[in-house]
């Protein structure tokens, strides 16, 4: 009667185990998923863009599409070029040469005298000086002056030839007493006219007719003239 009281003491231990054991076991396969059909959870999508697209390498995306930023894809050669930044600086355009001033030369001047007595107390005197010079042209001032030891005379009027062309000034009256040993020297009358030159240089042809009529030492003069060359160098 022990004995299978222990028998069956020990059958009952055995089921109760067993029973713990399937249990455990269900319980295990509950919580792994082992055995039931389940799926992997889809990963969510947090582009906002739209889902990328699978194409084959070196194709160019569909127009409408954002290329990416390294460069842009040559179709069909699988290379991509690369595209320069845009640094936003304006490109300034080629910078013009400065004007050449034009070459100037010094100022020269001179003086045309004509003795009207035989003494060389009165000399009639048509002064010259370039104002401007450049290569091609002067700037010529011509004066009327005269060189005496008295004179008295009224405002008369002459005529000066520059080149071959006439030009009709006003001369002053001109009044000096006599003085031993001076010479009195007094311009009357002024001309400025431009003539040409070649690289510079040039003879200019003057002449002047001075209406003085009056006299001196005795002579009567109606009209005093007088020639000459105007050599600028």
């Amino acid at each position: 009667m022990k004995k299978d009281f222990i028998s069956l003491a020990i059958i009952l231990t055995a089921v109760v185990l067993i029973g713990i054991i399937i249990a455990v076991g269900f319980h295990i396969s509950a919580r792994t998923g082992i055995g039931q059909d389940s799926k992997p959870p889809e990963t969510a999508q947090t582009s906002s863009g739209p889902p990328a697209t699978d194409r084959p390498a070196g194709s160019t995306a569909p127009a409408g599409s954002s290329a990416p930023d390294a460069g842009t894809s040559t179709p069909g050669t699988g290379q991509t070029e690369a595209t320069l930044p845009d640094t936003g600086l304006a490109t300034l355009p080629p910078e013009t040469p400065p004007e050449t001033a034009p070459l100037t030369y010094p100022a020269v001047s001179g003086s045309i005298v004509k003795q009207v007595d035989d003494s060389g107390y009165f000399k009639v005197c048509l002064d010259w000086e370039t104002l401007e010079r450049t290569s091609d042209s002067a700037l010529l001032k011509l004066t009327v002056v005269l060189r005496v030891t008295s004179i008295g005379v009224g405002a008369r009027t002459a005529v000066i030839t520059v080149n071959g062309e006439e030009h009709s000034i006003s001369c002053s009256a001109a009044e000096a007493s006599y003085s031993k040993g001076v010479r009195h020297e007094i311009p009357i009358g002024t001309l400025e006219v431009r003539v040409p030159l070649e690289a510079g240089s040039g003879d200019v042809s003057l002449g002047l007719v001075y209406n003085y009529k009056g006299s001196f030492s005795k002579v009567t003069y109606s009209s005093i003239a007088l020639e000459g060359t105007a050599q600028i160098k």
